[in-house]
């Protein structure tokens, strides 16, 4: 259930959607540009059918990535940046464990250890950005 603030809440931010989305988008833009120069940083691909929200960014470590996706996630919080895995597999998840089942989705698997979110907020700022673009670049080696 929602709470009367709760929804209040989402009533006023309705009236700035467009804005909000637009911010993400042009956020998203600069990440993607600037992690397309370094070969196996993997940008979220959005065909040109459709568009994306950008509620997260989830960037892909690719082949040839010097560090692990958990390496890179410790060394940027340790430089104040805090970021979280990508992908989750449920039937990996503790709570799922009872069942007993052995599924094997290679694919998914894969991407668990591969994926991780990084900051993306309409109130980001360049310079908060160009920040975390640096150190990504940084910490996997691209520079």
């Amino acid at each position: 259930r929602m709470t009367d603030l709760q929804a209040a809440l989402g009533i006023a931010q309705l009236g700035r959607l467009e804005t909000l989305l637009g911010a993400r988008a042009r956020l998203a833009e600069r990440y993607t540009r600037a992690f397309s120069a370094v070969p196996y940083l993997i940008t979220p691909y959005v065909p040109d059918y459709s568009g994306h929200s950008f509620q997260s960014y989830i960037l892909r470590l690719g082949p040839g990535c010097p560090v692990s996706r958990d390496r890179l996630m410790q060394e940027l919080l340790d430089r104040g940046i805090s970021t979280r895995r990508g992908i989750m597999c449920s039937h990996q998840e503790p709570c799922y464990a009872s069942l007993g089942r052995r599924t094997n989705l290679e694919h998914s698997e894969k991407a668990v250890q591969e994926t991780l979110v990084i900051p993306l907020y309409p109130g980001m700022t360049d310079s908060e950005q160009d920040y975390v673009i640096e150190k990504i670049i940084e910490i996997a080696g691209g520079k």
